[in-house]
């Protein structure tokens, strides 16, 4: 009898055969691809050259930040420090921390980083001519942009005067972690009632940072933020990339964020053909600030309504999408210099609702850590932290003063449940080393 089955020519493989073998190296394409930017946020070597290419570009602000962050990893400045493998580099982050101040303008901040750099490594021509610059008075010429050209103010008469306050549902809070809720549930008919209106306090014309970001101890980076292009929706003379540049701006003088550049956010929105008005929903802005690696997104609106118009912003977590902290401010008048106005005043709100704290691990079993550290001390859902182990310190070379301790970074954990004097959080992906009773935290 003829056999009639089909056999595969021979030297190719079947098409089911090809298309897993594509498929498999599509994924390891990718994964590739991805290595590098996950051990970005967790390498000492990848936050000193992410600053050099800050400072070569005269982004000081944000280069200062990467190397602080270098720095909180791998402390002392070396000719020759090994990355991985076989690879080095001269690894100045003193040096590079004087540097972005003089260019700051903080002179005397300046000069005990490159005298802490002339400790480790005395031979130092550049730190050698910038503290003689330094000690003649002479300041940088700081490179500021132009500011943007003021439009002309709107005049509208029927948009009257709106009072700055704030009104979100209570229920609405409750679902993004901001408001602690208790063991409320859903009625069984799925039929919620009205929402009452929490009304939150009118923001001061002038607000003050409730604490210096440098007073509290940095490991690794500090929370990565992206802002996206504004919606603007009903007011005319208004551009969604012009606020968010400018909160952008707000957020790095404030020095407390590590603000994703707006060049990386763009480029990202262009490969995934998004428009630049903002006008993405959550849910794709939160993968889009993902690709980029926030820990969170700022997304912010002006809209015009029945009663006026109102300047709206959000910071949503990458995570978990629980909003962190949410402001909505009336516009009394719809001009760029009244925003801009309120847009530092919205940074500032943020700063103060983001805080730097620290704390101890009480209590780690299994999949969840306890902190010591609860709502009292303003930790809400969905906050995240970076847990380390605190070792020996660190003595300064010349004098024996010490400077620091050093740290080992375990991992970062997030916020689940919160209590008054408590907190439980869980790992974020798989700590580098185990979490144990003892060791310490502080929020990213």
């Amino acid at each position: 009898m003829q056999n009639t089955s089909r056999h595969s020519t021979p030297g190719r493989c079947p098409k089911s055969v090809r298309g897993f073998l594509l498929i498999w190296l599509g994924i390891v394409v990718l994964l590739a691809t991805a290595a590098p930017t996950l051990a970005a946020t967790e390498k000492f070597f990848n936050y000193y050259e992410k600053g050099q290419t800050l400072a070569s570009s005269g982004d000081w602000p944000r280069a200062l930040e990467e190397f602080r962050s270098a720095a909180s990893l791998e402390f002392e400045d070396v000719k020759r420090k090994r990355t991985y493998g076989t690879r080095f580099i001269s690894y100045h982050p003193h040096l590079q921390l004087g540097i972005c101040l003089y260019q700051l303008g903080d002179l005397e901040e300046a000069r005990k980083e490159l005298l802490l750099h002339k400790a480790y490594l005395p031979k130092s021509d550049e730190a050698d001519a910038l503290l003689r610059k330094i000690d003649k008075g002479e300041s940088p010429e700081v490179r500021t942009q132009a500011a943007p050209a003021v439009e002309p103010e709107i005049e509208d008469a029927a948009v009257p005067p709106v009072d700055i306050v704030t009104t979100i549902p209570e229920a609405s809070l409750a679902n993004s972690g901001m408001l602690d809720t208790g063991s409320a549930s859903v009625p069984s008919t799925g039929v919620l009632e009205p929402p009452a209106l929490l009304t939150i306090p009118e923001l001061p014309a002038n607000p003050d940072v409730s604490y210096s970001p440098n007073a509290i101890l940095q490991v690794g980076s500090r929370l990565s933020i992206a802002v996206l292009p504004f919606e603007v929706t009903g007011v005319s003379g208004f551009s969604g990339e012009h606020l968010a540049e400018a909160l952008t701006s707000e957020l790095v003088n404030l020095r407390r964020f590590r603000v994703i550049e707006r060049t990386a956010l763009d480029k990202i929105m262009q490969e995934q053909a998004l428009g630049m008005s903002g006008m993405v929903d959550q849910a794709e802005a939160v993968e889009l600030a993902k690709l980029v690696g926030a820990d969170a997104l700022v997304m912010g609106s002006v809209v015009r309504g029945e009663g006026g118009s109102s300047l709206n912003v959000r910071v949503i977590d990458t995570e978990t999408g629980v909003a962190l902290a949410a402001h909505k401010l009336g516009l009394r008048k719809e001009s760029l210099r009244t925003i801009d106005k309120e847009l530092n005043r919205l940074a500032v709100a943020v700063y103060n609702d983001l805080p730097l704290l620290s704390g101890n691990v009480v209590s780690a079993e299994g999949d969840e850590v306890y902190l010591d550290i609860g709502g009292v001390a303003g930790v809400r859902k969905g906050f995240k932290l970076v847990a380390y182990r605190q070792g020996q310190p660190i003595l300064h070379p010349t004098t024996g003063v010490e400077l620091g301790v050093r740290v080992t970074q375990l991992g970062e954990l997030i916020v689940i449940q919160v209590q008054d004097q408590m907190v439980i959080t869980k790992p974020i992906g798989d700590p580098e080393l185990e979490i144990q009773t003892g060791d310490k935290v502080i929020t990213k």
